[in-house]
């Protein structure tokens, strides 16, 4: 058989279920470390490479899912629900990129960004997430000008837009499914 994965596994703050996630790839034969820290933080993207370079050498490999679903109307807003929304997903997309570029070049990297459906359907049954689309869709444009530069090394660089994903029994708790699907249905002109 070929070599195991190795992989660093992280989340914000769940460590319970990172760490059942994390017992579940090792016993396929994955080795894995397992880290916790609010993405927002500028510390942590970084950490997040330095954790997989000083346990394998160096990062073949970014995927990055951070997301934070905040239903709202505009005028609800703060400045700071949109300063979070943009550290947590296109910021910490930048820097775990950014700490990891001498790697990903030369290794033939593959870096894959999770968007949102927000990003692209705006509904008008009250299926409003202006803060996660704007930062989704800032994601989506840092993910292209990456795939560019980085297009000539070899390496690859994916956007994925999935709809709407039950995760567990408090995920999207700010929906539902049904209400997911009418909103996703409209689309702006």
């Amino acid at each position: 058989s070929g070599p195991s994965a190795r992989l660093v596994l992280h989340t914000g703050r769940n460590a319970t279920a990172l760490e059942v996630v994390a017992a579940k790839a090792r016993a396929m034969g994955a080795q894995v470390v397992t880290r916790t820290g609010d993405l927002a933080d500028p510390a942590v993207a970084p950490a997040l490479i330095g954790a997989a370079r000083a346990a394998f050498g160096r990062v073949d490999q970014i995927v990055s899912n951070a997301g934070r679903a905040q239903k709202a109307r505009f005028d609800e807003l703060t400045p700071e629900d949109l300063e979070t929304a943009f550290a947590m997903m296109p910021m910490a997309f930048f820097r775990l990129v950014q700490a990891a570029m001498p790697d990903l070049g030369t290794a033939r990297g593959r870096v894959v960004a999770i968007s949102s459906f927000v990003a692209h359907g705006y509904g008008t049954n009250g299926m409003l997430f202006p803060t996660t689309a704007a930062a989704k869709a800032a994601l989506e444009s840092l993910a292209k000008s990456l795939a560019v530069q980085l297009g000539p090394t070899g390496a690859t660089v994916n956007c994925i837009a999935p709809g709407f994903v039950r995760k567990d029994a408090n995920a999207h708790a700010a929906t539902t499914p049904a209400a997911m699907q009418a909103a996703t249905a409209i689309t702006p002109n």
